[in-house]
């Protein structure tokens, strides 16, 4: 179980606060460009290039994460992110759900 109130964890939560998210370029901005979702298994086997977050990531004990657009309407509001602390297959249905 991952603690929210560790050092590193804040690190890797202002990280995701500030990052400077590009359409098109990283995980994140590939889930802005394409208006869907993306979930990684494991964000640690994937490049700096793909996750910026990649060692903080590691640090934290994080790995699963599914990335989705926020639409209404067809208009895009911004990304959720989700992470785990375990590695998770692509559960069927779920991001319809949410």
């Amino acid at each position: 179980m991952v603690d929210a109130d560790d050092e590193v964890m804040k690190r890797f939560q202002l990280a995701c606060k500030g990052e400077n998210v590009k359409k098109g370029v990283g995980m994140v901005g590939g889930v802005w460009k394409s208006e869907k979702y993306t979930w990684q298994k494991n964000v640690n086997f994937l490049s700096s290039d793909a996750f910026s977050r990649k060692d903080l990531a590691w640090e934290s004990g994080l790995k699963t994460c599914m990335c989705i657009a926020h639409t209404i309407d067809e208009k895009f509001l911004g990304i959720i992110e989700f992470f785990n602390d375990e590695e998770w297959e692509l559960i069927p249905g779920i991001v319809e759900k949410i």
